[in-house]
């Protein structure tokens, strides 16, 4: 895992504001930059598409199914950028 993927990690698993949301996005766009492996959705109309797949199906991100209904019913920043980050690799279909 590249540096930037730990801090990427690092600021997801640390996520509560705004703040912390926007410094998140910025290691996105820094990893997405970043020479090696491309991600799995490299394309703005592939990763939007995973972005739906990933919305569409949040509860299944969660391991408790009332912060899963929390999360559907009024997304927190944290959630929000666990959907970027899981669009990123997510595959879909088309």
């Amino acid at each position: 895992m590249s540096p930037t993927e730990q801090e990427l990690h690092a600021a997801l698993d640390s996520l509560h504001t705004r703040d912390d949301f926007v410094r998140f996005v910025e290691l996105l766009v820094k990893s997405f930059n970043e020479p090696g492996p491309a991600w799995e959705n490299s394309t703005i109309e592939s990763f939007l598409k995973a972005l739906a797949h990933c919305a569409r199906n949040l509860e299944q991100y969660y391991d408790a199914s009332d912060e899963a209904m929390r999360n559907v019913a009024s997304p927190s920043w944290e959630a929000i950028a666990g959907l970027l980050f899981s669009a990123r690799c997510s595959k879909h279909e088309a």
